[in-house]
């Protein structure tokens, strides 16, 4: 059995947090150029 239960919030954060930082795509991925277009 497991100590921690199913639901319970983990330390990884969410695709909108990691949209949010600029950390969606690594540093040298071109899409992030692209992503920051989309979301601005």
């Amino acid at each position: 059995m497991s100590a921690t239960p199913p639901n319970a919030q983990t330390d990884t954060p969410t695709i909108a947090t990691l949209m949010a930082r600029g950390e969606l795509f690594a540093a040298e991925c071109p899409s992030r150029e692209v992503l920051r277009h989309v979301t601005r």
